[in-house]
């Protein structure tokens, strides 16, 4: 799967988080430990380099990963004390 793809991949990974592939910026209520899950397993499946994937915040409560693609990046984040994940893409890259 090429990277551009990245919201086909997420939104079969997070479900419901996208109801629509033109969205830009979604979130869902989602436990802290399956939020991380599914931010894992959208990686895994992307096959995205570790030089794409840039992890801003990684702590016990909070992660935010950005994930470059072809077509600009995408930023998950995943917050604990809220539990929901965010998913926001940007088309602008590095």
């Amino acid at each position: 799967m090429k990277n551009g793809s990245i919201f086909a991949a997420i939104a079969i990974a997070a479900t419901p988080v996208f109801a629509s592939a033109a969205a830009e910026s979604s979130s869902v209520s989602m436990s802290f430990e399956k939020c991380q899950a599914t931010q894992a397993n959208t990686i895994a499946q992307l096959n995205v380099p570790p030089d794409d994937i840039v992890h801003i915040v990684n702590t016990g409560a909070m992660t935010m990963t950005r994930i470059y693609v072809e077509d600009g990046s995408v930023l998950i984040t995943c917050s604990g004390p809220d539990n929901k994940m965010v998913i926001t893409k940007s088309s602008e890259g590095r």
